[in-house]
């Protein structure tokens, strides 16, 4: 922008209007077994109640390697997004938060959006759960 030139398009409108393009990170390693039925029902619950037709969603799911799985723009399939189960093996969540972050479904669009990674994973020295 140039100062003193006028804008030839400018639009305000409130943001929770637009769609929104959200990518799940899921650590599937051995650490996050016991608590992997708590978390798919709780994300299956709250994703259900945020994501409409118009939203986009993708599954990354990671344990000692990162592997995109599904991509879903239904909410309809949001229980099948979430069908997993923890793998085993180390955790790897670095290198799923920089492979989500340049995932072509928050790159690209003319369109606006919101964006939003949701990350779910177990940090080495938390107590395993009683």
């Amino acid at each position: 922008m140039t100062r003193g030139r006028p804008v030839s398009s400018f639009e305000l409108r409130p943001a929770d209007d637009l769609p929104w393009r959200v990518g799940i990170l899921l650590d599937l390693s051995d650490s996050t077994r016991l608590q992997w039925p708590t978390v798919r029902s709780m994300l299956t619950e709250s994703l259900g109640k945020l994501i409409r037709s118009e939203d986009s969603l993708f599954r990354l799911t990671f344990d000692s390697k990162v592997e995109l799985e599904t991509t879903v723009t239904d909410p309809s399939q949001l229980a099948a997004l979430l069908d997993s189960s923890p793998r085993g093996g180390l955790t790897s969540p670095y290198d799923a938060i920089y492979q989500a972050c340049g995932h072509a479904m928050f790159k690209g669009g003319q369109q606006p959006h919101r964006s939003a990674l949701i990350l779910f994973f177990r940090w080495r020295g938390q107590p395993e759960p009683s």
